[in-house]
């Protein structure tokens, strides 16, 4: 039976209550019937030490270490993200510490505050950024199955916006006038670096016989 005919339970290995959001409005457009649970239903998520260079790998933390507070051969599937935002003027900074990127328990504000000040007589092309967001999904049988989402754009000279969350207020994707900060949340769904690798997601699993 494929997962278009069966109700798929997904975890979404993460405590940031913006990416559940934007999971939630995803899933929700698909065909496919899946229950995505956020890591709140299993004690909340386990602190991850993001060790990895590569969004690949610290994805693949995040998942393994959710996947551990799940209920023994469980159906779930565990779907972890690990996204970031490169800016070529930083030589691709912040990267995979863009969550980070003003101190460890740096707030959104303040990565905004120290990107903004990095940027400081930047002008043009060299403000030049994209998006990237790596999909760790592991089936029940522990199988692990990989997506990549990328979204270019460049960074405003100030935040503007108040939709999303992290980057989204300073970063106005290609073809666009506004930031992700002022954009529908339809608009930005539809074409973000998530969007794009969520859908690369459910087209496998619509395509695929899901392994129990």
């Amino acid at each position: 039976m494929s997962p278009r005919n069966t109700s798929l339970t997904m975890v979404l290995a993460t405590g940031n209550a913006g990416k559940v959001k934007d999971f939630q409005l995803l899933l929700e457009a698909s065909p496919l019937d899946i229950d995505l649970k956020s890591m709140q239903s299993f004690g909340g998520m386990p602190e991850v030490h993001e060790s990895e260079t590569t969004f690949a790998g610290n994805a693949h933390l995040k998942a393994l270490a959710a996947r551990s507070k799940l209920p023994t051969h469980s159906a779930f599937w565990v779907l972890a993200d690990d996204s970031g935002l490169s800016v070529d003027a930083l030589d691709g900074a912040p990267g995979v510490q863009s969550a980070r990127f003003a101190g460890e328990h740096a707030t959104d504000a303040e990565n905004r505050e120290k990107l903004l000040s990095k940027l400081q007589g930047v002008e043009g092309a060299l403000r030049r950024a994209f998006f990237t967001c790596h999909l760790c999904l592991i089936a029940p049988d522990g199988t692990r199955y990989d997506f990549v989402g990328k979204r270019v754009g460049h960074i405003a000279n100030a935040a503007k916006g108040s939709r999303g969350f992290g980057y989204d207020s300073l970063f106005i994707p290609e073809g666009e006038t506004q930031t992700w900060g002022e954009l529908p949340e339809s608009t930005k769904n539809a074409h973000s670096h998530r969007g794009n690798a969520v859908q690369q997601m459910l087209d496998w699993l619509s395509s695929v016989t899901p392994p129990q």
